[in-house]
């Protein structure tokens, strides 16, 4: 059975990981649908556009995070300052300072 994984990698230009290549490369994470963690790795090189890889860890996503297309934090899964729960709780106070 397929679970949301996250991928948390960074680039690097050779197969021996020993050029650097973050300052080219703003992602450094994934979470895709896999059912094992060589699976969710291949997806993640996919996402990346970049072989030479190097893994730093995997951990346990959630399906509403799942994006096979784009790296975490691309476009508009960009989390807001404070995390999600409270920007929520900033704009439902908002609308009750409107309601007034």
């Amino acid at each position: 059975m397929k679970k949301p994984t996250i991928v948390y990698y960074l680039h690097y230009y050779d197969e021996e990981l020993r050029e650097r290549a973050y300052n080219k490369h703003q992602d450094f994470t994934v979470c895709v649908m896999a059912e094992t963690s060589e699976e969710a790795i291949e997806k993640a090189k996919i996402i990346a556009g970049n072989q030479n890889i190097k893994i730093c860890g995997i951990a346990n996503g959630r399906e509403e995070w799942v994006n096979e297309k784009y790296p975490m934090g691309h476009g508009e899964d960009i989390m807001p300052l404070g995390g999600w729960n409270n920007w929520r709780q900033r704009l439902i106070d908002g609308k009750k300072e409107q309601d007034r």
